[in-house]
């Protein structure tokens, strides 16, 4: 009876002292969580009269319904300009940008660049309210993101969740390789959507994944499913390349005339690199006549190791760096050749007009 007791009040001890450090938790959670919220809804507050819906279409005649398309843009200048996608946009007659209060303007296409797969409109208006731009170099899994969207034409909806993933590629939305993966949803109007940091910095630029090439080419808004997960555009090879949008109506991309691709496990065993670095490097497989590459001495079979020190693990990584490089710019590239490592010297040039339009 003794030892029942005692198990007895052992246990309502224990079950008490539970209870009270579970009371005492959820107290103190309660200020971070309404902290967590002051900072979300102050966030949105700032930022929503900032995101625009976006209505396109590909015939004159405003009673055609057939071609329409639907997104999202945000507001980066104060005299009118507004960044979105260039599937949006491109091909189109009629754009509409609707402001939060409804109010509607017909926009003119002021740039389009498909190998960011990013366009900018011009509406007639002064005084707006404008996004502040942060970096997304230093994001990392499990940071919080935020986004204003306009799902199913929902306008001012706010989303809240994670980055699930970094330096994704593998998709066909423009030429960029470098996706940022969150566990936001997206659903049709969503694209186009800024990306928010807790700062309240835009650090991307929502977009979806193509995921059949032949179906609905009229209309790229169909050719999207709504996902639970999405992609953005980093904000960084974006916000370098407005000024020049916005002035000359394109971006003059910096190229050193390469092609590459990402190498295998045995092609690291061929080049005899040691198993400590065989995530670094990527293959040269088309150097072009008189190109910037082509001076410096690289050779198709070279395997690039390295850009001004920084390592070179995939396509991707060479891809950001030449993209946020300026016209002019020399920069030192490592190779390894026959088992010997070189660094070549060469210059960006202006990628030319006849490789672009390969592109696409």
């Amino acid at each position: 009876m003794k030892k029942i007791m005692r198990f007895f009040l052992t246990s309502l001890t224990l079950y008490l002292c539970l209870f009270a450090v579970v009371t005492v938790s959820c107290a103190q959670s309660q200020p971070v969580l309404s902290e967590f919220e002051s900072k979300v809804s102050a966030i949105y507050t700032t930022n929503y009269p900032c995101v625009v819906r976006i209505a396109t279409s590909q015939s004159e005649d405003p009673n055609v319904q057939g071609c329409n398309r639907f997104g999202t843009g945000f507001i980066i200048n104060e005299g009118g300009y507004v960044l979105t996608l260039a599937d949006l946009v491109c091909d189109t007659v009629n754009t509409l940008v609707i402001m939060p209060d409804d109010w509607q303007y017909h926009a003119r296409i002021v740039a389009i660049d498909r190998k960011l797969n990013i366009a900018i409109l011009k509406i007639p208006a002064e005084g707006l309210p404008v996004v502040n731009f942060g970096s997304a170099e230093t994001l990392n899994p499990g940071q919080l993101v935020i986004s204003i969207t306009n799902p199913y034409g929902l306008t001012n909806s706010l989303a809240v969740g994670f980055v699930s993933g970094l330096h994704r590629s593998g998709f066909r939305t423009g030429q960029i390789e470098n996706f940022i993966q969150t566990t936001i949803p997206l659903n049709p109007g969503d694209s186009g959507s800024p990306l928010f940091n807790c700062k309240g910095e835009v650090i991307g630029i929502m977009t979806a994944v193509l995921v059949d090439d032949a179906a609905n080419q009229d209309n790229p808004d169909q050719m999207f499913q709504p996902s639970d997960i999405s992609f953005a555009i980093p904000s960084d090879i974006i916000k370098n390349n407005i000024s020049s949008m916005i002035q000359h109506g394109k971006i003059k991309h910096s190229w050193i005339g390469l092609e590459v691709q990402n190498l295998m496990t045995e092609d690291f065993l061929k080049y005899g690199i040691t198993q400590k670095d065989m995530h670094h490097g990527i293959l040269v497989t088309h150097v072009f006549p008189e190109s910037p590459a082509h001076k410096a001495g690289i050779l198709t079979g070279d395997m690039i190791l390295a850009v001004d020190e920084k390592p070179i693990d995939c396509v991707s990584d060479l891809q950001m760096i030449i993209l946020q490089t300026t016209l002019d710019s020399d920069i030192k590239v490592t190779v390894l050749r026959d088992n010997q490592k070189l660094v070549l010297s060469l210059r960006t040039e202006e990628m030319p007009e006849t490789i672009l339009q390969e592109n696409h």
